[in-house]
């Protein structure tokens, strides 16, 4: 360890913590200024290029490999910062669903931090990050791949890495759909502002829920349902919200507001069985107020 690599380290953590404090509001991982301490050397990587979260009862540890280069990437940094926030607002099972959307919401924040746009990668390309925003995961591979085995350490609990591709992929369909210029701080407030709307065991569908809660509730939207349709869209596209229904028929329609007729996005369209009030399927609606149910 060098000099010049602690006072990296510490340089790149405080912008993490500024960008936090002056763009969302929040005082360090708890709200309530919670010191940070940045481990480097971190003994459980020796020889790695890893990081991690390591939470306490009085401060919040982002703990650095030895190997790569870490301190010098803001986005890797951000990411385990972010672990703390999600810990702090809604405590991810790390598991599963829930443990991929902690992980994604990790690196989608890191990511705005470090650029104030979701890029490419979902960390820092120059240490080799196998994850990308840009990238074709959808629930199909979810559904396809992710068997009844259990989690554990040895499929990364549920391949909670693997699967936040899904979640990043999403995010950056919405910024790419987004209904105008996103402003500074736009983007990272509507996903940070979205936690609050998540629980422990949430899973991919309850994230669009959560997002959806955020833009309704932000009294700055004077017309949210082009943000809506924003977010309705990437879901579908990543097929979060698409019927998955067992039937051979395909009904197709629009939902359309009655005093504009123009398609109202976001909309839940069930479909019920002849004589029977349990709901078989469903979906949304997307930008237009269309919707698809199988």
């Amino acid at each position: 360890l060098t000099d010049s690599e602690a006072v990296t380290a510490y340089a790149n953590i405080r912008q993490v913590y500024d960008y936090y404090l002056n763009v969302l509001g929040r005082k360090s991982t708890d709200d309530k200024g919670k010191k940070i301490r940045v481990i480097m050397n971190y003994h459980k990587y020796k020889n790695q290029v890893n990081a991690c979260y390591s939470g306490q009862a009085d401060y919040s540890g982002i703990c650095l490999g030895p190997k790569g280069g870490v301190e010098k990437c803001v986005d890797i940094l951000g990411h385990e910062f972010t672990h703390g926030v999600n810990r702090h607002i809604w405590y991810p099972v790390y598991a599963n669903q829930s443990g991929a959307i902690d992980e994604a919401y990790a690196d989608i924040m890191g990511e705005f931090v470090q650029h104030y746009t979701l890029d490419e990668h979902a960390e820092n390309r120059d240490i080799g990050a196998n994850r990308k925003f840009n990238n074709n995961y959808t629930m199909d591979d979810y559904i396809e791949n992710h068997k009844d085995e259990p989690p554990t350490e040895d499929n990364d609990y549920g391949y909670v890495h693997k699967y936040s591709q899904i979640i990043s992929h999403a995010a950056y369909l919405i910024q790419d759909k987004w209904p105008h210029k996103l402003c500074l701080g736009e983007p990272s407030a509507l996903f940070y502002r979205s936690m609050q709307y998540l629980g422990s065991n949430s899973g991919f569908q309850d994230c669009y829920w959560a997002l959806l809660q955020t833009v309704m509730k932000t009294t700055e939207n004077d017309d949210p349902n082009k943000m809506i349709g924003a977010i309705a869209d990437a879901f579908l596209e990543t097929r979060i919200m698409s019927s998955r229904g067992s039937g051979t028929r395909t009904v197709t329609g629009t939902v359309t507001d009655k005093r504009t007729g123009e398609g109202v996005p976001g909309v839940t369209v069930e479909a019920y069985p002849v004589n029977s009030n349990k709901c078989e399927t469903y979906t949304i609606t997307n930008s237009k107020g269309e919707y698809s149910l199988k």
